[in-house]
């Protein structure tokens, strides 16, 4: 998805194909440089720390209740879904 939006703003700007090489090869050299990934969460090394669970979910709990926020001040289902659906699948 992303080498095809750089084919298309090269289009935009009207930079020869030529010129450019939009390949995976400098994709996956920019991810790396900048620290993007997207890890299978499976296994003891990519496990959720529990006790870090814990403390932030009292924590939450007590933000909420300070403020008296509700949950549709918390939570959006329609934005969630829609920003979760433009996540790219590069498996």
């Amino acid at each position: 998805m992303i080498v095809e939006k750089a084919k298309k703003f090269g289009q935009d700007l009207g930079v020869a194909e030529s010129e450019c090489n939009y390949s995976y090869g400098w994709l996956r050299n920019f991810k790396f440089r900048h620290g993007i990934r997207r890890p299978d969460v499976t296994g003891e090394t990519l496990s959720a720390n529990q006790n870090s669970a814990e403390k932030y979910k009292d924590e939450f709990e007590k933000i909420v209740a300070d403020n008296d926020l509700t949950s549709e001040q918390i939570y959006n289902p329609d934005e969630t879904g829609l920003l979760w659906r433009c996540l790219p699948n590069l498996h």
